[in-house]
């Protein structure tokens, strides 16, 4: 049993060190790439930089730090399979996998510590998804409209929504870091005496209250409401110090926010918010389906790895590699047509995990090495 346990340190600790490399390789290519465009808009935001009395390196690489928790999950599923091929193409090419088999240690006993590592970091590329990457979200989009274009603030100019209540919500100029929206336009109907009433609400520098009130105060607010009382219809107008209505400023980041930055609760709300969007109920099951990549690509890919019949490692690697491209290929198809709505979008987010997860099983539990 000793042996075992000190197999098992073994065998993860090659996947470990493996995981490392390749995802400091990642991180390092991504920020390369990302960063030699922007350099002159980062240098033009120098003079502001030294108003605010920061160090322009600094921003930058805080700037970075935010985004690493993305990055993370662009290529997370492919870091572990990737990981896990080098780890077994080391053991292979030294040699040390024959004595172990002819220990009479079978090969899935061997890649069981491979297999617990990727289910670690499925459960932590979850919780990167829930709550390291919405963390950072926000401080990282601040930090680049300082950076690239020169605002001391992020504000989004306009954008339309929609409540439960069915009420039509423009919103101008809304600053993230203050929480406050420079103008806004509500629009709704509601019954009056047995028919619909036209509604308006206009306002100006719209604080949020907190979740307790569930509303906004607002500088020269007013309401407009349709007066039918006369032959000729006119408005009623009424002066209001704060409105009730469903949105939150955390429904209004997710309109800026990057897929990757959303919780799993912000895209139901979303979704809740705007049962249309198809593109929201697929990302529902997205959110479940994209960490098991982990383990599906895991399942699919060490086989080819490990064949008797490939006689070039490199050979193995390049089908692995090319069976998880078509994975992600066939993934983002599937998505595609739900989100076009010509397949079901519950089939069209679960069809390539559960179709490659079984060929992953099946050429996994038959490895022959």
């Amino acid at each position: 049993m000793r042996y075992f346990r000190k197999l098992d340190r073994y065998v993860a600790a090659s996947f470990t060190s493996s995981y490392l490399i390749c995802f400091l390789f990642f991180l390092g290519i991504f920020i390369v790439i990302d960063l030699v465009p922007k350099v002159d808009d980062i240098m033009d935001a120098a003079p502001l930089a030294a108003e605010r009395g920061e160090s322009l390196l600094f921003l930058t690489i805080r700037f970075y730090l935010m985004k690493t928790p993305e990055i993370f999950l662009m290529v997370a599923p492919f870091l572990t399979v990737m990981a896990a091929m080098f780890s077994v193409t080391r053991l292979r090419k030294s040699n040390e996998l024959i004595p172990m088999v002819m220990a009479g240690i079978s090969i899935h006993r061997i890649l069981l510590p491979t297999i617990v590592m990727a289910g670690a970091l499925l459960l932590g590329m979850v919780l990167v998804q829930e709550y390291v990457a919405p963390a950072c979200a926000e401080k990282r989009m601040v930090e680049a409209a300082f950076l690239f274009e020169q605002e001391p603030a992020l504000l989004l100019d306009q954008e339309v929504f929609w409540d439960m209540d069915g009420k039509e919500i423009v919103v101008r100029k809304y600053n993230v870091a203050t929480q406050v929206i420079g103008s806004a336009d509500i629009s709704y109907l509601k019954q009056h005496a047995g028919r619909e009433v036209h509604c308006s609400i206009e306002g100006k520098n719209l604080r949020w209250l907190g979740p307790e009130d569930r509303a906004w105060s607002m500088e020269e607010g007013y309401s407009m409401t349709e007066d039918f009382s006369d032959i000729d219809t006119k408005w009623q107008r009424q002066a209001l110090k704060k409105v009730e209505i469903g949105l939150t400023p955390a429904d209004i980041v997710v309109r800026i926010k990057e897929m990757t930055d959303l919780t799993f609760g912000e895209i139901r709300r979303a979704y809740v918010l705007n049962p249309q969007d198809l593109r929201m109920k697929i990302l529902l099951h997205y959110r479940i389906t994209f960490p098991l990549s982990n383990l599906l690509l895991l399942l699919l890919g060490i086989p080819f790895v490990l064949r008797h019949e490939n006689k070039s490692t490199f050979l193995g690697l390049t089908i692995a590699l090319f069976l998880c491209g078509a994975y992600f290929v066939l993934d983002v198809i599937m998505r595609d047509l739900g989100t076009k709505n010509q397949l079901n979008p519950v089939l069209a987010a679960w069809f390539a995990t559960i179709f490659c997860g079984a060929a992953g099983i099946y050429f996994f539990d038959n490895i022959r090495t």
